[in-house]
């Protein structure tokens, strides 16, 4: 709660994230370097989305192991294993409820679920996720400018895996500020936790630029990019994508021998993508996003006991998004 009073003094702070101009009485329009924070009805209560994406098949590479066993032989470093491609989904629903000022409780359910091409490393076929999704948000013309957000929930491989060790609430707490002497620039900063991942703790930075009306630099994650404002119905976007959660996997009876210690193994999952696309809004809250690029690699980092890492080669991918918000 300290951190959303404190977002309250961040002024403007999420105006940055948006293209939105304030207007006076009589019509006309206020510069962007004055527009204000207002209590109006640009929140959106209700959100849906459904994203899709494909990445291409890759070869991948043993790239470090920190054990004993048949693996450190051949150095354990460097050993090519089959090519792997790769299927994204994801499906969310929240919904706002108004607490007091412009501050608001988010509640609402995610699933999300990677599946992979079947290779001869000790690797998952699947990686999911169903999680809750709980928020604490104070709003600013439509977006957060300062967030406590918890997704509690199971991350596992095979359903018929699920257990305690399964459960994680990875929780992200940020808050938007206005950057002294930087006209409409404002900076992101916070923390996430997860107990799951490699590194329980980790800082949240990024940078929003409004250079224009028309051109914004929102370099914060999980998907940094440059917008540019073509039409009311048109965005064309250049930018990243950082994808990925940690997991606990299911236990593998089938593995070989020297395969045996990643059964039921925590794994850090992560990719990166460079790509660009559009963004077409045919209707006032609805969005069809469309992108298409490189991704650089898929990253699977056993990182507990006989630790390995598996990182795939670079590869095409493509994506679809629908949201609506209302």
């Amino acid at each position: 709660m300290l951190l959303l009073l404190a977002g309250m003094g961040a002024t403007g702070a999420l105006s940055a994230a948006t293209n939105v101009q304030a207007t006076q009485g009589d019509g006309s329009k206020l510069p962007a370097t004055e527009v204000q924070p207002v209590l109006d009805h640009a929140t959106p209560l209700t959100e849906l989305s459904y994203e899709t994406s494909y990445v291409g098949s890759a070869s991948f590479k043993q790239k470090e192991f920190n054990g004993s066993g048949p693996l450190s032989t051949n150095g354990g470093q460097q050993r090519n294993y089959q090519h792997i491609d790769e299927l994204e989904n994801s499906i969310e629903a929240t919904h706002r409820f108004h607490l007091f000022d412009k501050v608001y409780l988010k509640l609402g359910a995610n699933y999300e679920r990677f599946d992979f091409g079947k290779t001869d490393a000790p690797l998952p076929t699947t990686l999911q996720n169903i999680n809750g999704v709980v928020a604490l948000e104070y709003m600013v013309q439509g977006h957060a400018a300062a967030f406590i957000t918890t997704s509690p929930g199971v991350y596992f491989s095979q359903t018929g895996s699920i257990g305690l060790g399964n459960v994680d609430a990875p929780t992200s707490v940020g808050t938007f500020f206005k950057l002294p002497y930087l006209p409409q620039v404002y900076g992101l900063a916070g923390v996430r936790f997860s107990a799951l991942a490699k590194y329980p703790v980790y800082p949240i930075l990024g940078i929003v630029w409004v250079f224009s009306d028309d051109l914004q630099f929102k370099l914060v994650p999980p998907e940094p990019s440059v917008v540019y404002h073509f039409s009311d119905q048109l965005d064309f976007v250049v930018g990243a994508e950082l994808l990925g959660e940690s997991y606990k996997r299911d236990f593998n009876d089938d593995y070989r021998p020297q395969f045996k210690k990643f059964s039921g193994g925590v794994i850090d999952y992560s990719e990166t993508r460079i790509g660009a696309g559009v963004t077409y809004k045919p209707h006032k809250g609805v969005e069809i996003d469309v992108r298409g690029g490189w991704d650089l690699g898929r990253d699977f980092d056993y990182h507990r006991g006989d630790s390995a890492r598996f990182v795939t080669h670079g590869a095409p991918y493509a994506k679809l998004a629908l949201s609506a918000e209302f």
